[in-house]
């Protein structure tokens, strides 16, 4: 007897292959999402996207070799030492938290981005072309994702200023990152971690607050420089620990947090996807959120575009779709800052 199925839904393998329906032959599943204009802020229920990937080419013999030759299967104890000279550089970075570049976890100030949060959810959305974050990083001498990070720093101190909750001391992102060098890009196995990074919403400049991000990043990515491939999921849990243990036992929102909140960016497909024979204008990122961090903004790229999602707390964050519209324009301030066309 073949399997209940409510009426619309298809499995991937009943979908045509077609050349203006490429879903089935690329091996995903895209959802269809109406594109709004640049500059959209208005709040949203979180109804946006999905990509899946299903299945994959198996790993070169050559990359297994690599792997082998790399340790990655040896197990986490040739990593030990490694990951104890990270951990005590992160020690350090929060006796020297009043640094103003030093980022460390748990040791952001308290805000309104932090407490408990309730069922409901809110989300807004903002996007711009590629090129336009690309121009300013080729200016500024800096990537796009810092570029992000900044604009992101610049709109959340405006939100707490307009409520009244603007911390004195900068606000904490813990961002995603992928450590996979291009040496070991065929290698098996995880290399992915978080750092912290100050987005300096203590800075009302642009471009200064631009060049102390860019600054933070780079002293979070050095806590990984000497961590063997195969120590760092070890010592990304060492750092989520205390969180985790606090979201098991419900204490999250009472006590400090990793950080303020995430911000992700996420590659997605470099080329328009199909479904149905229709084209997908626009791909968005809802993701999740916790006691303790009642916002994620997550960027995810597609085509041409840097598709920007913001997924709130309704209960905590009031008014949280003017974050969207604050990012848009401090990313038009960042381009007036280097003498750029909007």
């Amino acid at each position: 007897m073949p399997r209940h199925r409510r009426p619309g839904r298809w499995p991937l393998r009943h979908l045509p292959e077609t050349p203006s329906c490429p879903a089935r032959r690329h091996g995903h599943r895209p959802a269809v999402r109406p594109g709004h204009g640049q500059g959209s802020g208005t709040a949203r229920h979180a109804t946006a996207l999905g990509h899946r990937h299903e299945g994959g080419p198996p790993k070169s013999q050559a990359g297994q070799q690599a792997a082998r030759d790399s340790g990655a299967g040896a197990g986490p104890g040739r990593a030990l030492p490694s990951v104890a000279r990270a951990a005590a550089q992160v020690v350090r970075a929060a006796v020297r938290s009043n640094d103003a570049h030093s980022p460390a976890p748990y040791r952001a100030p308290r805000s309104l981005l932090n407490g408990r949060i309730g069922g409901q959810r809110r989300y807004a959305t903002q996007y711009f072309k590629l090129d336009a974050l690309r121009q300013i990083a080729k200016a500024a001498d800096a990537t796009v994702n810092e570029v992000f990070l900044t604009a992101c720093g610049g709109a959340l101190r405006r939100y707490l200023r307009e409520n009244n909750a603007l911390p004195p001391r900068t606000l904490v992102a813990q961002v995603p990152v992928n450590l996979r060098d291009e040496a070991g890009i065929d290698t098996i196995g995880n290399a992915i971690g978080f750092i912290y990074v100050n987005i300096h919403t203590d800075i009302a400049d642009t471009a200064a607050r631009l060049a102390a991000v860019r600054k933070s990043g780079t002293l979070a990515k050095q806590q990984y420089a000497g961590i063997r491939r195969e120590g760092i999921n070890l010592f990304t849990m060492l750092l989520l620990a205390p969180y985790m243990l606090q979201t098991f036992l419900g204490l999250g929102g009472r006590l400090p947090a990793a950080a303020n909140l995430v911000i992700s960016n996420v590659a997605g497909p470099r080329e328009h996807r199909y479904l149905n024979g229709a084209r997908i204008n626009q791909m968005f990122g809802p993701s999740v959120i916790f006691d303790g961090q009642a916002l994620n903004i997550t960027l995810m790229s597609y085509a041409d575009e840097a598709n920007i999602g913001f997924t709130g707390c309704r209960t905590t964050l009031p008014r949280m779709q003017n974050i969207a519209v604050y990012l848009g324009e401090e990313l038009r301030a960042l381009q007036e800052s280097f003498d750029l066309e909007a």
